[in-house]
């Protein structure tokens, strides 16, 4: 068996594809000799290893599982992930046989299949802001099976890997080369028809939906006291093409990337970034691209009060809130009393390249 995954290696690194080892009968990358918690394959998704390095990973006896990376990195490798497959795999292969002139492979659950594809362009799923890089993936959630692109800072297994689950191999279900298209513009355009944002599960995570009520005598109670999630959004300007209502009663935001508000739960979210949260998240989104509640969430508290007006002093006691507020006050001097300036242009770790001026 040790030979049969060398030589499919072998084979996949002269195609020009960045393979690394998976943990056997697993889909856990295992660089050997490194921290299995340290995300130490992230290197070759930059830069393939060496054919020597790939041969003493997949000849050494310990039955690695073979994993693809994907994008530019080998050659803007993609692969089509279709799981719990009910006739979206032949639908597809109808409608775009040319995608499935070369080599298929029917999953090691069998319970799905992966076309793997060379393209002239890699499709561009927007930012993934939380790490600074264009979005890995994207899925499609159909009535006929699930749809995966997998485009870009992920890997796949490849045949002959084994299914932690079954025990069975990822096999070819047709053998052949890696077909190659320019792009996947069409088939996206499909997979959109066939599964519309407002058919897909419902994004607006109602986890999120916790008790935001405004009564109490803190910083959260007066900040939410004077900011709802439309509010927030409209304040950064992101409602200024307006709203759609969808047949569940959320406002769908035109022109930001699938944004939906749930106005009864104070919920929303974001399909185009898949984040979502409340008011205080809204707020921490549009100021710093992310929201991680142990870095921004007092200072959110302390900009949404202070913008609403609010004396913020009197729920301001450690010194480092103290002079981020007085950072606040001496902006809205430099501005002429105008309270919304800081938001835009003078906040230090203002990032959001999206918001209105």
């Amino acid at each position: 068996m040790p030979e049969n995954f060398l030589n499919a290696a072998k084979e996949l690194y002269e195609f020009g594809l960045s393979l690394i080892p998976i943990e056997p009968r697993g889909k856990r990358p295992l660089i050997p000799n490194t921290d299995p918690k340290e995300q130490a394959w992230e290197q070759f998704m930059h830069e393939r290893a060496s054919w020597p390095t790939v041969e003493k990973w997949f000849s050494n006896g310990m039955a690695y599982n073979i994993g693809a990376i994907h994008g530019e990195v080998s050659g803007n490798y993609v692969v089509i992930d279709i799981d719990k497959d009910v006739r979206v795999f032949s639908d597809r292969r109808d409608t775009f046989p040319h995608m499935t002139a070369g080599r298929l492979v029917i999953s090691g659950s069998r319970k799905g299949y992966h076309i793997p594809l060379m393209l002239g362009q890699l499709p561009d799923f927007g930012m993934n802001v939380k790490q600074g890089r264009h979005r890995g993936n994207r899925t499609w959630k159909t009535p006929r099976g699930s749809v995966n692109i997998r485009a870009r800072y992920c890997q796949s297994l490849v045949p002959p890997s084994i299914h932690k689950d079954t025990g069975y191999e990822y096999a070819f279900l047709q053998d052949g080369p890696i077909v190659w298209l320019p792009d996947l513009t069409e088939f996206i355009q499909w997979l959109n028809q066939k599964a519309p944002q407002s058919a897909r599960e419902a994004k607006v995570d109602r986890r999120v939906k916790r008790d935001y009520n405004p009564s109490g005598n803190d910083l959260r109670s007066a900040a939410l006291s004077a900011w709802t999630t439309f509010d927030v959004f409209k304040y950064f300007g992101l409602v200024k093409n307006g709203t759609e209502e969808e047949p569940d009663g959320n406002l769908r935001v035109r022109g930001n990337g699938g944004l939906l508000i749930d106005p009864e739960g104070e919920a929303w979210w974001c399909f185009e970034q898949e984040i979502g949260g409340g008011p205080i998240e809204a707020w921490g989104w549009q100021r710093f691209g992310y929201f991680d509640a142990k870095k921004h969430f007092r200072k959110v508290l302390i900009e949404m009060a202070w913008a609403a007006g609010i004396d913020v002093t009197r729920y301001t006691k450690k010194r480092a809130e103290l002079q981020y507020l007085a950072t606040l006050r001496d902006v809205e001097e430099e501005e002429n009393g105008d309270p919304r300036r800081w938001t835009t242009q003078f906040a230090p770790q203002w990032t959001y390249a999206n918001a209105a001026a």
